[in-house]
């Protein structure tokens, strides 16, 4: 039996077979898939969330807690400091004496005993295939190489892959940086904190999903990959931590060199995954650490957040689970986290938030879903000012809709939206996160609105309260979760209410004259009874925003005629003279919010389709009259009431 190593790694990448022979205390950590296993059930993960909480035993039912207390607690220094001179080993020849040296003396150990060697279950259809077989035979995606010496002359090999290089290489990179040298004088190198910045957001998201450390992640990435620089970890491979087999069918060969008792160190050619982008490289690393080995589910339980207070004794817990057995391996992971400021990525955000509440003044702030304002009081909530802390690069910004003022300009971090001293309430409120985290996060909000008590969720940057109605908001709660979290429990209530505009309109019909005035999509004019339309008059009603609406009309010989607007007369009284085609469209702020659309009821063609925003609908220079018409105002982007198919005829 042989046991294959990365050239001069601690670290077995290659994948045994059912039963396989191991050294004990041999310096490997074995990525593999027992095949076999797949269809255990693995460990649910378990995530933060957080929940909404709302405290109304006070007979004043005054939302009222405690003060924020700002702490921060930093990791940003590690306790073992880099050597300016750090290497992985003393040289390359004592590195392999010693790897030699225990791996003999384990194998005399284990030679007498079997032990099945299984490794994480890998979810959906990641796969990692077998690359040893017992007895020195190897699988097909390992082809094996003229044997070189046993003193392994090909580790300085750049076409070579080594994780043990690899990791020599990213601590170095980083004695570099923190030096202010260039690491690379031959040829550019992208920085570590570039590589950092290429992965951060991925990792953020598996870290919430997974509950682990991102900033122990991000670290193993860095030195699994030679911060990002190694071939495999590079485009199109996307390897980052040396991981063998095939993702999806997708696989790249390298060189590599292992090294058994009988032959020492020689050199193959084994297939490594090939990952279509950073993330499924990343997330089949964080499954490993959640999910652990096929016997062992709780293998690098140390690793979670729920067991590791911080990212210290996390990479502890790689160690002790055997993720690799060089002694040094966590404290070079800690001094990459200390001198990257990789904490930073692990800290979950908190939202503070205070309200201005009529004849109160400022409440106390509060955070993470907790009610601020009154409810069963009768009193408005006149200003608002929230933040975010425990996490950089992360903002929050929101605008509220003030009574008379409308909708004010974003306000963020800490700023005042609203007013105080002017007896305004607030009626609605939009709220979204910012800054290069946010992709990583929802923020959701909702509201206690005068007349309809507590509302739904609102969710990053949608409206939540009324508008329109002149209805007070008295209380609000905010919380942030990790993206794709569901909203809170709460009313199945609608997040925002408006009054809803209405469009009316009326037509002058050939011998009936002026019909009785119907609204929102109702037709007037006639059909079958060959009665031209001669005049239209168009308003809007219950408007909740400013605007209004123009609109002009194709009358027989004398061509379009000028825009009229809210009442006025388009086309003609006692000419005799059909309307041919029309044009409408709305005017002012309410076009933001919604889109009118229109069909008419042409000679010899019937109900044309729908036109919209300013189309003409009708026909061109054919003569032929409107007969009826009909018009709604349909929400922004929404679908049209019907075909568009043939609105104009020409």
């Amino acid at each position: 039996m042989e046991f294959f190593f990365n050239k001069g790694s601690k670290v077995l990448t290659s994948i045994v077979v059912t039963t396989l022979l191991i050294p004990v205390g041999a310096p490997t950590t074995v990525l593999a898939t027992d095949i076999d296993n797949q269809d255990r059930k693995v460990p649910d993960t378990q995530i933060e969330t957080y929940s909404s909480e709302t405290d109304n035993t006070e007979s004043s039912n005054t939302y009222n807690t405690d003060a924020i207390e700002e702490t921060q607690e930093s990791e940003l220094q590690s306790d073992e400091i880099m050597d300016s001179s750090i290497e992985a080993d003393n040289d390359s020849s004592t590195e392999t004496d010693k790897v030699s040296e225990e791996t003999n003396e384990s194998s005399k150990d284990s030679s007498e005993s079997e032990s099945i060697v299984e490794s994480e279950e890998v979810i959906g259809e990641t796969e990692k295939e077998v690359s040893i077989d017992a007895e020195d035979e190897v699988e097909d995606n390992t082809v094996t190489e003229p044997e070189t010496s046993s003193e392994n002359p090909a580790y300085d090999d750049n076409t070579i892959f080594s994780l043990e290089k690899n990791r020599e290489t990213a601590l170095e990179i980083m004695e570099s940086e923190i030096n202010g040298v260039s690491f690379f004088r031959s040829r550019a190198v992208s920085s570590t904190t570039a590589f950092i910045n290429s992965i951060s957001s991925y990792a953020v998201s598996l870290g919430q999903e997974y509950n682990i450390y991102t900033s122990v992640m991000i670290a193993q990435a860095i030195l699994e990959s030679a911060s990002g620089n190694s071939a495999l970890a590079s485009a199109p491979n996307y390897n980052l931590f040396g991981i063998k087999g095939s993702y999806k069918g997708n696989s790249v060969a390298y060189k590599t060199s292992e090294w058994s008792e009988s032959k020492g160190w020689y050199t193959v050619t084994a297939n490594f995954r090939k990952y279509p982008s950073y993330r499924e490289s990343l997330e089949d690393n964080a499954k490993l650490l959640r999910n652990g080995l096929t016997w062992n589910k709780e293998n690098y339980s140390g690793t979670w957040r729920e067991n590791a207070s911080n990212y210290k004794e996390a990479t502890a817990g790689l160690v002790k689970g055997g993720y690799a057995t060089d002694p040094s391996y966590a404290a070079s992971l800690n001094n990459i986290i200390a001198n990257y400021n990789l904490t930073q990525y692990d800290n979950v955000p908190t939202v503070s938030y205070s309200t201005h509440i009529q004849s109160k003044g400022w409440l106390p702030v509060v955070k993470d879903g907790k009610g601020s304002g009154t409810t069963k009081q009768n009193k408005r909530m006149e200003a608002i000012k929230l933040s975010i802390q425990n996490i950089d690069h992360l903002g929050i910004q929101y605008s509220t809709h003030v009574q008379s003022k409308g909708w004010t300009s974003w306000k963020s971090d800490g700023e005042v939206s609203g007013t105080t001293r002017e007896n305004k309430r607030l009626e609605a409120i939009k709220i979204q996160l910012t800054d290069t985290q946010a992709s990583n996060f929802d923020v959701y909000y909702r509201v206690h609105a005068q007349s309809y008590g507590w509302l739904g969720w609102a969710k990053n940057g949608t409206p939540a309260g009324t508008e329109g109605l002149s209805k007070r908001l008295e209380a609000i709660e905010v919380v942030v979760v990790k993206k794709g979290s569901s909203a809170p429990s709460g009313t199945s209530q609608a997040a925002f209410i408006e009054k809803t505009p209405s469009i009316n309109y009326t037509t002058h019909v050939q011998t009936n004259g002026w019909q009785s005035k119907v609204s929102n999509g109702k037709g007037s004019g006639t059909t079958k009874q060959n009665k031209r339309l001669e005049g239209i008059k168009i308003d809007l009603s219950d408007l909740s925003c400013a605007g209004g609406i123009q609109y002009r009309t194709h009358v027989q010989s004398l061509g379009w005629q000028n825009w009229a607007a809210n009442g006025a007369l388009s086309g003609t009284m006692g000419m005799a003279k059909r309307l041919e085609a029309i044009q409408i469209q709305l005017t002012g702020e309410i076009t933001n919010k919604y889109d009118v659309y229109y069909r008419v009821h042409a000679q010899s063609y019937g109900w044309l389709g729908w036109a919209k925003n300013g189309e003409s609908a009708g026909t061109e220079g054919k003569a032929k009259r409107l007969e009826a018409i009909e018009i709604k105002l349909v929400k922004k982007g929404g679908a049209a009431p019907g075909s568009t198919n043939k609105a104009l005829v020409r």
